[in-house]
């Protein structure tokens, strides 16, 4: 006998006809042997119990196929055989030798287990006449849910695949006026399937709308709602001319004219109120909005105080988007820009008075200038405070000026040259006629020259002797309180005395003079002096003036001769 034999089985019931069933049945080689001598006998006792089990098992693998057979649809004629095959017993199918080689190249191991059960199991008793239609169609069932990739296996994968692809929106799209796709914005977790959908997305209004989105796949296809969410975050932009304007001191200032636009991004330009509105426009969702966007200009700006103010601009959109910006205003000090500037820096030492205000020039004539004094008789460095006033602003500038004494004392004389002749009276300050400084006035007469100036004083420097012949040159020297110093030269000529006329002695003068008095001497008849022969200056006497007497000293001086003062004669 073959590993693989058809065993004809028949079965006798005492109340029912005789059915023949053929079954094809997997035979192991090793028993052959008990198969030949196999006898018809009862089942044991559990073996209703185990076909009962197996029943159930199978039915509820029957009903399981039948739920996802009617859930996917994959194909009307699958569905049929699952219904015709859901009529009958499901482990006559399973017996099919074809779904076993199915069941074998997918589980090897469970098939040949199952195979064994089954082989082993006495299911004669369970066959009922029509069955084998059932047998027949419950195996084209099974077949037709493993092989056919349309309407079997494959279509039921592929199908549970598209029930699970997931689509999504961003948590918002942003307000703008710009028509928007929704398959735009639409995320699908499978790229195959083809999203699609009739509704579109108003951007420009804000708040929740509901979409309806289409999604198919080959033949299936599914509709879902999406809520999609419009937002505008964008807030307003304030544009200014300047970041800090400078207004002059009671100026007229419009703080609206430092403000360029205001706008919204998707609006356009924003109303300019006085005030803040304190009431809302429509509610849209779970935000308050208000009718129209605004902004409010405030921010106090006094150009009668000089100062820092700033001005602030508070704007919003109509979607309640706030935004705040701000610049300074800088009210000038009324005398900035105003200039006090010195003519001069040196002044001369006077003893008149000086008014310092005619000694600056200002830039501004409405502004009042004040000042302190300003003495022309100290010499040095002096400070004058200038106080400048315009409305509420004060100003001081400080001028320093230096005082100099560049004048020094006014010297006259009578005469800058005398001549005297030897032995006459000389008194050069006779020759002074004033001594003064222009500011101290006359300077005090001194025999000579003080180690400090004190008030100024006068004196005469050099030496002469109006006893000898010779030209000499004196200097008035004079200097003021200050220590400026004049000279002036004054010249002495000192002439020698001439020698009187001399008369023939007569004989009785000769006779009286004793002749021990009588003695020698040279006259100069030029300078008119008489020397001892030893004197220095004789050999300094031309031979045309030298004249050598022997004579009394009384009578030479009669005679106009004066004695010479070296040597004494």
């Amino acid at each position: 006998m073959s590993q693989n034999q058809s065993v004809q089985l028949d079965s006798q019931a005492t109340d029912e006809s005789a059915t023949q069933v053929l079954l094809d049945v997997t035979i192991d080689p090793d028993a052959s042997s008990e198969l030949q001598s196999l006898e018809p006998q009862a089942p044991e006792t559990d073996e209703p119990q185990q076909s009962f089990l197996r029943l159930v098992g199978f039915w509820v693998v029957t009903l399981y196929l039948l739920y996802q057979a009617i859930l996917n649809v994959p194909s009307i004629s699958s569905l049929a055989l699952l219904v015709a095959a859901a009529l009958v017993c499901p482990a006559d199918a399973v017996r099919n030798l074809g779904f076993m080689r199915r069941l074998h190249d997918v589980l090897p191991g469970l098939s040949q287990t199952l195979s064994g059960q089954l082989s082993r199991t006495p299911v004669a008793s369970h066959i009922t006449p029509g069955t084998t239609l059932g047998t027949i169609a419950s195996t084209l069932a099974v077949l037709g849910l493993l092989t056919t990739p349309t309407g079997g296996q494959l279509a039921l994968r592929t199908y549970l695949d598209f029930q699970d692809v997931q689509v999504s929106v961003p948590d918002f799209i942003e307000y703008s006026q710009d028509p928007i796709a929704l398959t735009d914005v639409i995320t699908c977790s499978n790229p195959e399937v083809s999203v699609a959908s009739s509704d579109g997305v108003v951007a420009s209004a804000v708040g929740v709308q509901e979409v309806l989105v289409d999604l198919s796949e080959g033949a299936y296809h599914r509709s879902e709602n999406l809520a999609v969410t419009v937002q505008d975050t964008q807030p307003p932009t304030v544009k200014l001319q300047m970041k800090q304007v400078s207004v002059g001191w009671r100026d007229k200032f419009d703080p609206l004219k430092n403000v360029v636009s205001v706008t919204d991004p998707v609006d356009g330009v924003l109303q300019n109120v006085d005030e803040q509105p304190d009431t809302r426009g429509s509610a849209v969702g779970l935000e308050q909005f208000y009718d129209e966007g605004w902004y409010v200009v405030s921010g106090e700006v006094d150009t009668e105080t000089p100062g820092k103010y700033t001005v602030t601009i508070d704007a919003s959109d109509q979607h309640g988007n706030e935004v705040e910006s701000s610049y300074d205003v800088l009210v000038l000090d009324p005398l900035a820009g105003v200039e006090l500037e010195a003519t001069t820096s040196v002044l001369e030492y006077s003893n008149k008075s000086v008014d310092p205000l005619t000694l600056v020039t200002c830039n501004d004539p409405e502004t009042v200038i004040t000042c302190t004094a300003l003495d022309l008789r100290t010499v040095g460095t002096q400070t004058v405070v200038y106080t400048l006033e315009k409305g509420p602003s004060t100003r001081d500038k400080i001028v320093t000026f230096e005082v100099r004494d560049t004048k020094g004392p006014e010297i006259a004389l009578t005469q800058s040259e005398v001549t005297i002749t030897e032995g006459d009276a000389f008194d050069p300050y006779a020759c002074v006629s004033s001594v003064s400084d222009p500011v101290d006035g006359a300077l005090a007469r001194v025999d000579a020259e003080p180690t400090e100036a004190g008030d100024g004083w006068y004196t005469i420097t050099g030496t002469y002797d109006v006893n000898k012949e010779g030209v000499y040159f004196l200097q008035v020297v004079a200097c003021d309180r200050n220590g400026n110093r004049e000279t002036t030269g004054l010249r002495l000529e000192v002439n020698e005395a001439p020698l009187p006329v001399q008369s023939e002695p007569t004989a009785e003068s000769v006779q009286t003079r004793s002749a021990d008095t009588a003695k020698d001497y040279v006259l100069n008849t030029n300078t008119m002096k008489f020397h001892r022969p030893t004197c220095r200056y004789v050999e300094t006497i031309y031979d045309h003036n030298r004249r050598d007497v022997h004579m009394d000293r009384q009578e030479v001086i009669d005679s106009g001769y004066a004695p010479c003062k070296v040597c004494k004669p």
